[in-house]
């Protein structure tokens, strides 16, 4: 429950009142504190992607491309032979 999280969707008075009220709607139960709503301008991830609203995402990808770059340097710099880039 402690990694529980959820993105309101709709307009943005729509998300504000989520957010604020913690109810979906009328006649529905509110949201427990322990759901980490998401704010706009805040990414979550789900399923290995970053989403939210008015979120800028290029920035979580960046660092996951540069971490990949170097590790692919530092392996491209060991020579690998055609059975180590196999294993790979």
């Amino acid at each position: 429950m402690e990694k529980t999280e959820a993105l309101p969707i709709g307009t943005p008075k729509y998300r504000n009142k989520v957010i604020t009220e913690r109810i979906l709607g009328e006649d529905t139960n509110k949201i427990p504190e322990y759901v980490h709503l998401i704010k706009d301008g805040e990414p979550m991830r789900t399923l290995g992607l970053w989403i939210g609203n008015n979120v800028i995402i290029e920035d979580k990808w960046n660092k996951v491309v540069e971490i990949q770059r170097k590790v692919t340097d530092v392996w491209n710099a060991s020579h690998p032979t055609l059975c180590g880039k196999e294993s790979y």
